[in-house]
């Protein structure tokens, strides 16, 4: 967090008057809260937090849906509130995380901090990979859009943060753009 050189927004959208009536997300919510201060005090400044509590039909709320958070309903009667979040940075990009839900509780930091180095590092690294074995996931096919072969996880995993390109086995020459190659 204090290596982040140019400042980052998160907007913590959580409808906190609402959800009174719900406590598994009352809680929860609390919890991000007090995970997202966390990181910002960590920052040195670098990360800065504004918790909106979005009221229904205001121009907060209108806010959050424009920037791809998802109302969870709350009840039967249809009311919905409010738990995601988005990151922007100085360039203007934006990463949401439309629903933070307690089941995921588990993954939140990792979300998170994969936010934030996505934001402050807005250029992908590019990853060249060379193996023989089938690593990487099929073209999907056209009709079906279904591959034949899934991709490894560690792969999966790296595509997140990194641009990964797959280099034949015979190729005698590395493209200069590749920064670090997997063999």
């Amino acid at each position: 967090l204090e290596d982040i050189d140019e400042p980052i927004t998160i907007r913590f959208y959580f409808s906190a008057k609402q959800f009174t009536a719900v406590p598994e997300f009352a809680t929860y919510g609390k919890r991000v809260r007090d995970l997202l201060e966390e990181y910002a005090a960590a920052s040195d400044g670098k990360v800065r937090l504004l918790v909106i509590d979005p009221e229904p039909f205001s121009e907060a709320e209108d806010q959050a849906v424009g920037f791809g958070i998802e109302p969870v309903p709350m009840n039967a009667s249809g009311e919905r509130g409010f738990i995601g979040l988005v990151g922007t940075n100085s360039v203007d990009d934006e990463i949401p995380i439309p629903v933070l839900s307690p089941e995921r509780e588990s993954a939140l930091e990792y979300e998170l901090t994969k936010m934030l180095y996505n934001l402050s590092n807005p250029t992908k690294r590019v990853i060249g990979l060379v193996s023989g074995l089938p690593v990487s996931s099929d073209v999907p096919d056209p009709q079906t859009g279904r591959t034949t072969r899934r991709e490894w996880g560690v792969i999966t995993l790296l595509r997140e943060i990194h641009d990964i390109r797959q280099i034949d086995t015979e190729t005698w020459k590395i493209d200069p753009d590749i920064d670090t190659l997997v063999v």
